[in-house]
């Protein structure tokens, strides 16, 4: 399974049109990347839309196979201070912190350690034009541009599976995975979850009880997925329903299409999703759905 790899440094930091330093909004499996070499990305596969410039020249990276808690997502974020917990877990990991945030605590207050040295190996962009990543500290001993074989072993060097393996972030599994990478990042979920690493403790996705987006922001951690679309519904739902809901997942395009492990039947993500009163459940693990790509 080749990925391409691409050389680079992380970035918390860019500037205004005249110059100033600006902090970026990273958190748990987005980070800013500028590659050595734009070729590279040019050779990604593009699904939708291409890549975007940062005003240093860095991407944003979309991290392969995991969901971490969200600390910003549409003026709304997933309980504290799992979300905070994540991102500081990947910047410490990536050789940043300390980090020092402004007072909503979302965004890079300058100055940082900037610019840490990293690669990606990345086959594509995934449709909003970030490179889809599996994303490395340090260096690698082949050229840059090369094409690299990722092997189980290597895998378990990245910041995915040190995420996963720490419980900072949920399996986010797409059919473009490859079936052993998979398998390792599904080893490193159900290990985090056995041991009580990271959030684990606090999960709510199999059982939360929600009246209004205040408890999902304040108390009641689930799966990052099914939190963007409960607060996409509550924009325009004042309560929760299950036909309501699976309604509005298909007239918004977002019932997404997903294989159900063990079992590979097929199935929509309204269909793993159970809403009885107030209580909303997602009936299997995140690491036992397979979703479809838009690809």
């Amino acid at each position: 399974m080749p990925f391409k790899l691409i050389k680079g440094t992380f970035h918390l930091v860019g500037k205004t049109k005249t110059g100033k330093p600006l902090g970026f909004k990273p958190d748990g499996d987005s980070i800013q990347f500028k590659p050595r070499k734009l070729s590279n990305l040019d050779a990604l596969e593009q699904i939708r839309s291409a890549y975007k410039l940062s005003s240093i020249g860095s991407v944003n990276l979309r991290f392969e196979g995991i969901d971490a808690p969200e600390i910003h997502y549409d003026s709304s974020r997933q309980p504290s201070p799992h979300a905070e917990k994540a991102r500081d877990f990947l910047t410490g990991r990536i050789g940043m912190n300390p980090v020092t945030y402004t007072e909503k605590g979302i965004q890079v207050k300058p100055p940082v350690n900037d610019g840490q040295p990293g690669f990606i190996l990345s086959k594509q962009l995934e449709v909003h034009g970030r490179p889809v990543s599996f994303v490395f500290v340090g260096t690698h001993p082949e050229p840059d541009g090369s094409l690299v074989y990722l092997s189980p072993s290597l895998l378990r060097r990245s910041l995915n599976y040190r995420l996963l393996i720490h419980g900072h972030a949920y399996a986010l599994f797409y059919d473009t995975l490859y079936f052993d990478l998979r398998v390792e990042l599904t080893r490193a979920t159900t290990a985090a979850r056995k041991d009580d690493e990271g959030f684990w403790p606090s999960d709510r996705s199999k059982g939360a009880t929600i009246h209004a987006p205040s408890d999902l922001e304040a108390n009641a951690l689930i799966f990052p997925k099914l939190f963007r679309r409960l607060i996409d519904y509550f924009k325009d739902h004042p309560k929760l329903n299950q036909a309501t809901f699976r309604k509005w997942l298909d007239d918004e395009g977002e019932n997404d299409e997903v294989w159900v492990l063990p079992e590979w039947s097929r199935t929509h993500f309204d269909n793993v999703v159970r809403i009885k009163g107030n209580k909303i459940t997602l009936l299997r693990s995140p690491e036992s759905l397979v979703f479809v790509s838009q690809k």
